[in-house]
């Protein structure tokens, strides 16, 4: 029975493994209902979103659109710029190239 049960285990635990994400492009809804495309790069530790120009971004906390991202002072963490990211896969464009 113990061996029935580890062999499940086992295979119930190859399913549930982590799967990273290296510049995985998705797209992500706005709070006017428009959609950009950011690559993501995830483990199962950390998260980060980069526009396609290459920029770090986050979403506003207050406003929950996803702005590019500067480093605060303190160096500890990434804050919001408040300049709205509009980057789109097919649309050259949207992007920014002189932050």
């Amino acid at each position: 029975m113990k061996k029935i049960f580890l062999f499940i285990m086992l295979i119930v635990s190859i399913n549930i493994i982590a799967a990273p994400y290296n510049g995985k492009i998705m797209r992500f809804k706005q709070p006017d209902g428009s959609f950009v495309d950011l690559k993501l790069y995830v483990t199962e530790f950390y998260m980060r979103a980069e526009g396609l120009d290459g920029y770090t971004l986050i979403r506003n906390s207050k406003t929950q659109w996803i702005c590019y991202a500067k480093l605060s002072e303190n160096g500890n963490e990434l804050i919001s710029t408040c300049i709205i990211y509009k980057g789109e896969k097919d649309n050259i464009s949207s992007l920014k190239n002189d932050l």
